[in-house]
């Protein structure tokens, strides 16, 4: 499902060379022109929230709301006093258990203690977040103006695999967009099967239509607002998408591309009329 303001992004930075002077030589200078220029040509889509973390103390103070968009910006080499082989150690499983999207930096990534690392986040288990590689180089290129819209792509891609969007819309100005339109389907009362779903797929076809780019529901969803019945719209609209009567990614259905409109069915109403009673002044 999508809103129209952009997305804010929990953006972690965890890099040894961070310095709090901002002086010669500081990454955190890099990273935050490097991030600005991100964010500029994300513009309407994302926003970003920027945490620097020098130390795993840094790290252990980020806390995530729920269904926040976030993303780890992870140096793979971290030295220093304050990174021990434990630490490194603590944040990765950090980041595996919290299913953190990584774009994961080194100035090469040949090196033993990259490549081990690399296998250790990406490699050894399965990967449920996404991830990308960038050198060192290809960020302070971009903070140069060389590809830098190209890096920028990269940062997006990883986002939007998270968040199960689609990042292949190619039609062109003056190609038509299909929009299937599904309104007050009142899911609770109303039942779905398969067969119905290949006969809206042919039926669609008898009349020329294709594949439905972008789906738009309106009006009432569930018929009573209950959890059980949002359940089954999301069932439904997933196999939509899985039917081929509207366009379908890897993740299944591309929620960038969906369209709600509550109704006023939409509520729990036990719920809303117990909220306007209290012994002052009964509901009526």
């Amino acid at each position: 499902m999508t809103t129209n303001q952009p997305n804010p992004v929990l953006v972690m930075v965890v890099d040894d060379q961070l310095k709090v002077d901002g002086g010669d030589g500081d990454r955190k200078v890099i990273y935050e022109k490097w991030l600005a220029q991100v964010s500029e040509l994300h513009r309407g889509k994302w926003s970003f929230d920027v945490r620097y973390c020098a130390t795993l103390e840094d790290v252990a103070k980020i806390f995530v709301n729920a269904g926040q968009p976030v993303l780890a910006v992870i140096d793979m080499v971290l030295e220093g006093p304050k990174w021990s082989t434990r630490s490194v150690e603590q944040l990765d499983r950090k980041l595996l258990s919290e299913d953190w999207p990584l774009i994961l930096v080194s100035a090469r990534f040949d090196s033993d203690k990259a490549i081990e690392r690399a296998n250790r986040l990406v490699g050894a288990t399965p990967v449920r977040a996404p991830f990308q590689f960038l050198t060192w180089s290809a960020i302070s290129r971009a903070v140069d103006g060389v590809d830098e819209s190209e890096v920028a792509f990269i940062v997006g891609a990883v986002l939007a695999l998270a968040r199960g969007q689609d990042m292949r819309f190619a039609k062109g100005p003056d190609d038509e967009i299909e929009i299937l339109h599904i309104t007050d389907p009142h899911f609770g009362r109303a039942a779905w099967d398969v067969g119905a779903l290949i006969s809206l797929r042919l039926a669609r076809q008898i009349n020329g239509l294709g594949i439905a780019d972008f789906l738009a529901i309106t009006g009432d969803i569930a018929d009573k607002g209950m959890p059980a019945q949002y359940q089954l719209a999301f069932d439904y609209f997933e196999a939509l998408a899985n039917n081929r009567v509207m366009t379908a990614i890897d993740t299944g259905l591309p929620r960038d591309r969906v369209f709600v409109c509550p109704g006023n069915h939409d509520f729990s109403r036990p719920l809303a009329l117990a909220a306007n009673i209290s012994t002052d002044a009964p509901y009526e």
